[in-house]
C-alpha cells in the first residue's frame, strides 16, 4: 500500500514562531517517519519519509541527515541500522532491508537541539501543543517575567511495517527511545471503528496523567483529539477511518543538571495505518 494523495491531505501538529538569538525566527515543527509502504514484500527494502511539518503526513522541508542521531529497524529479536538515507523533495527517504519476515519498527532519533525563546512564545507553544502542566507551573512562578527561555528538545519517532507473511510480532516491543508509545494490540489487527490503546512510557516507566494527541490523514488542520493517560500510562482512541494515523506526545522538565537551559523536551510520536473495513490495502 503506498499513500495516496487522498492520504497526504492536511491534518495534525502545530506550528511554533520561535525566535533564536533575538533575530531569526524559526518554527518548530512535528516529526514523524512514514512508510512508504506498510506492507511490505519480504526481500523488499523498507522506504520511510522523514516528515517534519505541522500537517501530518506532509513534510514542508527535509532535515538534514546529519540531524539523524539514530535510525534503525526493530523486530523482536534483532535491529538492522539505517544505512541509506536521501532528500527526495521536502522529505528525508530512509532504507534498510530487513532480515526476515515479521512486524518491525521503524526508529528514528534526532540530535538534541538548543532554542530560545522569548517569554510570550514560550507560554503560546506550551499552550498550544498541550504541555499544559508545565504552563500552569510556569504562569504561578516567577520565571514567567523571564525576558527569555532556553530549551533543549530531542524529538524521537517510530513506526511499525509488517515484511513478508506471518513471522513474529514486534508491537509490543520497546525500542529503546527515553520517550515511546508501545501499542497494546496489533494495530495491523484494527477495524475502522476500534479504540487503539498505547502505553506511553518514559525512561522505561509508564507516564500516567500526560497529554496525548492522536491524528490521521486527511483530517484537516490540527490533531483529531486528546486525551491523557491512566495511572498505568495507557491512553486510548477511537479510530474510525482506515489511513495512516499518529500518535504525539511531549515530555518537558526543568533541567537542573544543564545551567545552560530552563527546559529539557523529549517529543516521541508513533505512526501506523489502520487497514480498510473489507481488509484490502
Amino acid at each position: 500500500m503506498r499513500i495516496e494523495r487522498s492520504d497526504l491531505l492536511r491534518a495534525g501538529g502545530l506550528a511554533l514562531a520561535l525566535v533564536v538569538g533575538g533575530a531569526a525566527v524559526l518554527q518548530a515543527h512535528d516529526f514523524w517517519v512514514v512508510p512508504q509502504l506498510f506492507r511490505v514484500p519480504q526481500g523488499w527494502a523498507v522506504q520511510v519519509a522523514g516528515q517534519t511539518g505541522m500537517n501530518f503526513p506532509e513534510s514542508l522541508s527535509a532535515i538534514e541527515r546529519g540531524r539523524v542521531a539514530r535510525a534503525e529497524l526493530v523486530s523482536s529479536d534483532s535491529r538492522v541500522p539505517v544505512e541509506k538515507s536521501f532528500r527526495s523533495g521536502s522529505s528525508l527517504m530512509m532504507e534498510a532491508r530487513p532480515d526476515a519476515a515479521g512486524q518491525w519498527w521503524v526508529a528514528v532519533a534526532l540530535e538534541t537541539r538548543p532554542i530560545r525563546m522569548s517569554a510570550s512564545q514560550f507560554e503560546s507553544y506550551l499552550e498550544h501543543d498541550g504541555v499544559w502542566d508545565v504552563l500552569e507551573e510556569w504562569r504561578s512562578s516567577s520565571g514567567s517575567t523571564a525576558d527569555s527561555v532556553d530549551e533543549r528538545y530531542t524529538k524521537y519517532a517510530k513506526a511499525l511495517v509488517q515484511v513478508g507473511e506471518g513471522g513474529p510480532e514486534a508491537y509490543g516491543r520497546r525500542v529503546g527511545h527515553p520517550i515511546e508509545f508501545v501499542p497494546l494490540e496489533d494495530p495491523f489487527s484494527l477495524h475502522p471503528g476500534d479504540r487503539f490503546r498505547a502505553r506511553l512510557l518514559w525512561r522505561g516507566e509508564p507516564l500516567a496523567n500526560h497529554v496525548v494527541f492522536a491524528g490521521r490523514a486527511g483530517a484537516g488542520e490540527g490533531p483529531t483529539s486528546h486525551a491523557r493517560t491512566d495511572s498505568e500510562g495507557v491512553v486510548e482512541f477511537p479510530v474510525f477511518v482506515s489511513g495512516p494515523w499518529y500518535l504525539k506526545a511531549i515530555h518537558m522538565a526543568e533541567d537542573p543538571d544543564d545551567p545552560e537551559v530552563e527546559y529539557r523536551s523529549d517529543w516521541a510520536t508513533l505512526t501506523f495505518r489502520v487497514p480498510p473495513a473489507d481488509g484490502g490495502e
